[in-house]
């Protein structure tokens, strides 16, 4: 309490409202992480869902220790069959959109910048028709950078790739270098 008043008197009455405003999306955090704890297939250790997360299809996603999912993520699929597979310490930033429709995992210390896209299914030509679903698996410290996008036609990115930022990933990854561009290629 001391502590407060301190900061009260040093910064003035208008460091209250933000104050209250950080308790309370710590709350909704804490919130959100509770109802996704009761809803997932499994939830690790010190995982924590944001609020303003979207997970369709919470039966068909495992998360491990450590995961953050942070606000304005998207993951669902376009069937009940696909499954997705966070394994543990996996940093998932602001406005990512995973699409596990094929079978998707994400292993340890992957990290995906915002707004970053994954698609694991394709219609081919047909825009109505059912989706076909592709498996992917992205490595070990994986490094997706802002706004990348995986297509379906990448099923695997391997461990310790780097994909720079804006990136379309139209092919397999399976040595790890840093990619860039669209089409990607491997600058080093």
């Amino acid at each position: 309490m001391q502590r407060l008043e301190k900061l009260v008197r040093k910064k003035g009455a208008l460091f209250m409202p933000s104050l209250i405003i950080k308790v309370l999306i710590r709350l909704l955090d804490r919130v959100t992480t509770l109802y996704y704890r009761m809803q997932l297939a499994s939830l690790g250790n010190g995982s924590v869902v944001q609020f303003g997360a979207k997970i369709e299809n919470p039966r068909q996603v495992h998360l491990g220790d450590g995961v953050l999912i942070q606000r304005g993520v998207r993951i669902g699929s376009e069937n009940l069959s696909g499954r997705l597979r966070i394994e543990d310490n996996v940093s998932i930033n602001r406005g990512v959109l995973i699409d596990h429709t094929g079978n998707v995992i994400i292993e340890s210390g992957a990290l995906l910048s915002e707004g970053c896209v994954i698609y694991s299914h394709s219609h081919g030509l047909n825009p109505r028709s059912d989706p076909t679903p592709v498996d992917k698996r992205i490595g070990r410290a994986v490094w997706i950078g802002f706004r990348a996008i995986v297509l379906e036609s990448c099923t695997e990115i391997g461990d310790g790739v780097v994909i720079g930022a804006g990136a379309t990933v139209a092919r397999s990854l399976d040595k790890s270098g840093v990619y860039v561009g669209a089409p990607i290629r491997n600058i080093r």
